[in-house]
């Protein structure tokens, strides 16, 4: 496996954030956070980002919308989805 160079995580609830930025360290992973959709969008423009972790409802825009534009950006990241407000119709939107 390829090593990971950086994983982004975007949540704006900041200790939900800071506690997946710390599992992620514990791995031995590279990470960097940010707090809403246009400091994430900052960081993948200036950094290379593998894998996205994203909060589904961020202040500034919602997480799919983020994912969109970091693909944009970085045609080959990886995403994932996090959220405590699912349904159906997020699921059917973020596959």
């Amino acid at each position: 496996m390829a090593k990971l160079k950086n994983i982004l995580v975007v949540e704006d609830d900041t200790n939900l954030g800071n506690l997946v930025r710390k599992l992620i360290l514990d791995e031995g992973l590279p990470v960097l956070l940010a707090s809403n959709s246009k400091e994430g969008i900052e960081y993948l423009n200036q950094h290379s980002i593998d894998v996205l972790i994203s909060d589904l409802q961020l202040p500034d825009e919602d997480g799919l919308s983020l994912i969109r534009k970091a693909l944009q950006i970085q045609p080959h990241i990886a995403s994932i989805i996090m959220t405590g407000w699912g349904s159906l119709e997020t699921a059917i939107a973020g596959i």
